[in-house]
């Protein structure tokens, strides 16, 4: 983003972690959050490589293996909101290779006039159809049914997150007309979400 910062070392730590990892997939280090006026609000640390992919759901702070995103045909979503939550159910059911650091280094600052504070108020036209359609490109990529069960947990965190964070204030009439057309959704493209404990 065009307001965050990253340490002076970031790109160097990530490197030097990637050559020591034999050039994993997929480099992921956590955070740092700050205000307005550039304090520190909180650092966002990851305990294990599993806690970091699963957890680490934003596109920055990670370094990607060009390799690995065109083997899997993983392009960035077009004309959506809530692009990590998309981006990030088609790169984790492909299984990448991980390595973790806990630097740190980008600094993510909180813009309360930036997009996810100011557009996610009301449903996008479109969004939800652009979404659905990356995700169901994706799904049809994948070869193991166990890779499209994992998938599908983050087609319902999409899902909830379109209906709660895009639904901010727009009444119940509106928030029921938009989570029948979600449901509609997942009930033709990803019906194994009613089979899965976890979700």
């Amino acid at each position: 983003d065009c307001d965050d910062v990253l340490k002076p070392n970031f790109i160097e730590v990530m490197v030097e972690q990637a050559k020591q990892e034999n050039y994993p997939d997929i480099v992921i280090d956590g955070f740092t959050r700050v205000d307005q006026d550039g304090n520190m609000l909180y650092e966002r640390r990851y305990d294990t490589i599993n806690e970091a992919i699963q957890q680490s759901i934003p596109l920055f702070a990670k370094l990607y293996k060009r390799s690995f995103l065109q083997n899997n045909q993983i392009l960035s979503p077009e004309k959506v909101i809530l692009e990590d939550v998309l981006y990030q159910a088609r790169v984790v059911p492909n299984h990448p290779s991980l390595a973790m650091v806990n630097n740190c280094g980008y600094i993510w600052f909180c813009n309360l006039d930036s997009a996810s504070h100011t557009k996610l108020t009301g449903f996008a036209p479109e969004a939800l159809d652009a979404g659905m359609k990356y995700l169901l490109k994706g799904k049809q990529l994948l070869k193991d049914s166990q890779a499209r069960q994992e998938m599908t947990y983050y087609v319902m965190q999409y899902a909830a997150w379109h209906l709660l964070r895009s639904g901010t204030g727009i009444g119940a009439k509106n928030a029921n007309k938009e989570s029948v057309r979600v449901k509609q959704y997942l009930e033709e493209y990803f019906p194994e979400y009613k089979r899965l404990d976890y979700v």
